[in-house]
């Protein structure tokens, strides 16, 4: 009897020891955690692509547990025991555990994991090289400033202003706010949009920037109402130099210019006057003299924030009066509506408003050329820009 009951805890014994138990994992070195990536797709997961703790991998509605391992050096580590779990997982029997190596080349992590007792992948979707990604909550520097159109173009002053928290725009309206941003180490200029807002509408996308250019590619996020819009679109990089801004006070005997405070103050002699920020400075060349319907040859050009008069309106609207039929039919109208009291009434409802960019040109013995664009007959009653400035 008492032999039986020793060759039975023997057999217990034994059998305990054939178990595979797992040592413990120590943790995962801190170059090998973080956010990695491998496309943009990846990046709208639950997960911000494949998440590195501790002790575990995440990727979407997959987890993998490392229960034994340990580092072999700060970029390496030698898993001896994992466990795999999907969220959504079909019944049956979990998946085998897994062995292998996760290690760090560089930005590049490289996950080699293989299911125990075979050569078989661990999971596929873990296969190939993963470039360290960044979660941002704010736009990076690099990305910061505004950008729009050519200079001389009828909306000219139309651009993005991008700083840490969005996106807004140089005429007003909505802003798009940023949620989350992602990065990848491999392509810094690309900024992967995983979360935005722009008028109550949840946008993704992407920021690119490619030298002085930058390009805006928003979408509605899957869910979003029907007819949903956001922003999107693309322009270089505004500045203002000031080797292009006019010096002193330039007068013609009808209208001053001058910069002051960082900022154009257009005035009439009769009162109407504009002040305005310079959103950006641009150097005009000859040969674009003879496409851009400004009347002279090189010089600059000041792209103005929009604006409205800030003295002088009823001034410039009597003035505007004297030249109603021409005004009329600019903005639109036939032959027939611009005649007479038609034309008048039609007049005294517009409201003038400030230029969207200067034009001004060296001329000889220090006198200037200047011009307002765009070139309406509004702008041009109003300012009368005609004869030579003189620098004062």
């Amino acid at each position: 009897m008492r032999a039986c009951v020793r060759l039975l805890a023997c057999a217990l014994v034994c059998a305990a020891c054939g178990e595979k138990t797992p040592a413990g994992a120590a943790e995962l070195p801190e170059r090998l955690r973080g956010a990695f990536g491998q496309n943009e797709t990846q990046a709208h997961m639950p997960t911000v692509g494949l998440q590195v703790d501790a002790t575990t991998l995440k990727l979407g509605e997959l987890t993998v547990t490392i229960t034994a391992g340990h580092a072999t050096g700060p970029e390496d580590y030698q898993v001896g025991h994992a466990e795999v779990a999907w969220e959504k997982a079909k019944g049956g029997k979990p998946p085998p555990p897994c062995k292998g190596t996760i290690s760090r080349q560089g930005d590049t992590l490289l996950v080699k994991l293989t299911r125990e007792g075979t050569e078989d992948a661990c999971e596929s979707v873990l296969a190939g090289e993963w470039k360290a990604w960044q979660l941002l909550t704010a736009v990076p520097e690099s990305h910061r400033g505004t950008y729009g159109g050519d200079a001389r173009s009828s909306d000219a002053n139309v651009g993005l202003r991008i700083d840490a928290t969005g996106i807004g725009f140089t005429d007003g309206g909505p802003r798009v706010t940023i949620g989350e941003l992602v990065q990848s180490s491999n392509k810094p200029d690309t900024l992967i949009v995983r979360k935005a807002k722009f008028d109550d509408v949840d946008c993704t996308g992407q920021i690119i920037k490619e030298g002085e250019t930058l390009k805006l590619q928003l979408k509605p996020a899957e869910g979003a109402p029907e007819g949903a819009q956001c922003p999107h679109g693309s322009g270089t990089r505004w500045t203002v130099d000031a080797k292009h801004l006019p010096t002193g006070t330039l007068d013609n005997g009808a209208v001053t210019l001058r910069v002051k405070d960082g900022r154009i103050v257009l005035e009439d002699k009769q009162g109407l006057r504009c002040e305005q920020d310079i959103l950006r400075t641009s150097a005009r060349s000859v040969t674009e003299s003879a496409y851009d319907g400004i009347p002279f040859p090189g010089g600059h050009v000041l792209v103005l924030a929009p604006a409205a008069p800030v003295a002088g309106v009823d001034g410039c609207k009597k003035r505007l009066l004297t030249v109603a039929p021409t005004i009329c039919r600019q903005l639109g109208e036939g032959e027939e509506e611009c005649d007479g009291e038609a034309a008048a009434q039609l007049v005294a409802n517009v409201e003038p408003s400030c230029p969207t960019a200067i034009a001004v040109g060296e001329g000889m013995r220090g006198e200037h050329k200047a011009a307002l664009l765009p070139a309406s007959a509004v702008l041009l009653t109003c300012f009368d820009m005609t004869g030579a400035f003189a620098a004062k």
